[in-house]
């Protein structure tokens, strides 16, 4: 978040009658990757605004460094979320590596240099043993104020914790008896506001679609008091919670409650023609405009997270589809992709990939050095197209992209270095065809309409299959 928008939404709190209870520093990312957290919290600190300051870190960032100007700036809680008690574990979990017992030095720093701050370890039980649920105990337990062992739990809708994690929900997060509910106790007592100004309705709205305001043209009161906020709550109080969802923000400003009204029908009769659209084409996903397909061996690590952030981003006018070459074994970026309106499909064969094709406007091939996508490219019967190739090659791994595979494809986009650096690459990622349009050194893809068409006659991208080494 910039600071121009932390600072007018405190300063916003100005107008409230009481300063407010917590105010919680994160939702969808790292808090403590933000450079500005300290003098965030010191400026809502100092504004008297705020009763108490909290934050959740999952634990990548804790030196002493990063943490103790954050505590010199008055924050009263920090949670720490450990997810396992091996680097093993968290490999498994998160994707990445992590050096646990640098974590965990880091965490006795932080107790014994906490001043007047409360530390908060917590786990989720699915990912220890019994054996690793004493050790938690014995590793955290005198250094922190309050230690947990907690459960999974569903946060989303279409987020099936028991088919991505083989997990049955039986308890709540608290080991708490779970049961359905009409009403949602949260949007009575806070809201959220997203790094980029705009206020969602409650703060596992990672996929923006409980939009309720946006706190640069509007005051946080203004808000809290809108139209959009308490037809919510009337909706959850009368029973009606799983209906409909709230409208954006825009719709509703200073909209009476029959006008808003309206606005819910004319939503719902919109939705109503999107999916009959929809119906009528196997590419689909975020609105009625432009259909683009992304075809990749798989959506995790660098690739996945590049597109959830795009597809949070990319307006409605189009829409997505992934079909993706194998069986996905991270799940996490997909959830995310779905979550904002993308569709992503597993595709049972070749024929199926070629079809898909056919019922875009758009085909991006997400391409680095994986077999799948090369025999897909060398033997999918492709229709003639506008294709983007988009080189996520990093440099890790052998650089490979085959001079004619440039001469067919509309546009070629490169995220790094990596890919200029091939042998046979003309300065200037000028490709050897000087009639085919140029290379695109890029960090992110953007299609294009005007991108040139394959040949119409051509079966494959490819003419044969590469070796593969």
């Amino acid at each position: 978040m910039k600071l121009d928008v932390f600072q007018k939404v405190v300063d916003d709190l100005a107008v409230f009658d009481k300063p407010i209870k917590v105010l919680r520093l994160y939702k969808d990312g790292e808090p403590f990757l933000n450079k500005r957290l300290a003098g965030m919290v010191a400026y809502a600190r100092k504004s008297g605004h705020v009763d108490y300051i909290a934050t959740t870190t999952n634990g990548t960032f804790l030196s002493p460094e990063r943490v103790g100007p954050v505590l010199d700036a008055g924050i009263d809680k920090i949670n720490i979320s450990v997810d396992g008690m091996t680097e093993e574990t968290y490999l498994r979990f998160t994707g990445f590596k992590f050096d646990f017992a640098k974590f965990v030095e880091n965490v006795k720093w932080i107790y014994a240099n906490k001043g007047n701050c409360e530390i908060v370890v917590k786990i989720p039980s699915e990912l220890i043993t019994e054996a690793q649920r004493q050790q938690f105990f014995d590793t955290f337990g005198d250094h922190c104020d309050r230690i947990f062992v907690e459960n999974f739990a569903p946060c989303w809708p279409k987020f099936d914790i028991e088919a991505h994690t083989g997990v049955k929900i039986r308890k709540g997060i608290y080991q708490q008896d779970i049961g359905e509910t009409d009403t949602y106790p949260y949007i009575f007592y806070g809201y959220s506001v997203n790094a980029d100004g705009l206020v969602s309705s409650c703060f596992f709205d990672w996929g923006r679609k409980l939009v309720i305001g946006d706190v640069r043209t509007q005051s946080m009161k203004e808000i809290w008091n809108s139209t959009a906020m308490n037809a919510l709550r009337l909706q959850h109080l009368e029973g009606h919670r799983r209906q409909t969802q709230p409208l954006p923000a825009g719709q509703y400003r200073r909209a009476s409650p029959d006008a808003a009204g309206k606005v819910q029908d004319a939503r719902r009769r919109r939705s109503r023609r999107r999916a009959a659209r929809w119906a009528k084409s196997q590419v689909h996903g975020r609105g009625g405009g432009m259909k683009i397909l992304h075809v990749a061996p798989h959506l995790g690590g660098g690739v996945g997270k590049a597109h959830a952030a795009i597809s949070a981003a990319l307006p409605d006018v189009a829409e997505q589809t992934f079909v993706l070459l194998e069986d996905p074994r991270d799940r996490r970026y997909l959830e995310m992709i779905d979550a904002t309106g993308g569709r992503v499909v597993v595709a049972a064969d070749l024929d199926q990939v070629a079809s898909l094709a056919r019922a875009a406007d758009i085909v991006q091939f997400e391409f680095w050095n994986h077999p799948r996508l090369f025999e897909c490219l060398a033997r999918c019967a492709f229709p003639a197209m506008r294709s983007v190739f988009w080189s996520h090659i990093s440099g890790l791994f052998r650089r490979l992209i085959q001079p004619g595979l440039m001469a067919e494809a509309g546009r070629f986009v490169f995220s790094s270095e990596a890919s200029l650096s091939i042998p046979w690459m003309p300065p200037r990622a000028e490709p050897p065809n000087q009639e085919s349009p140029s290379s695109i050194a890029a960090s992110a893809s953007r299609t294009r309409q005007d991108a040139r068409r394959g040949a119409a006659d051509r079966p494959s991208l490819l003419t044969s299959a590469p070796s593969i080494s």
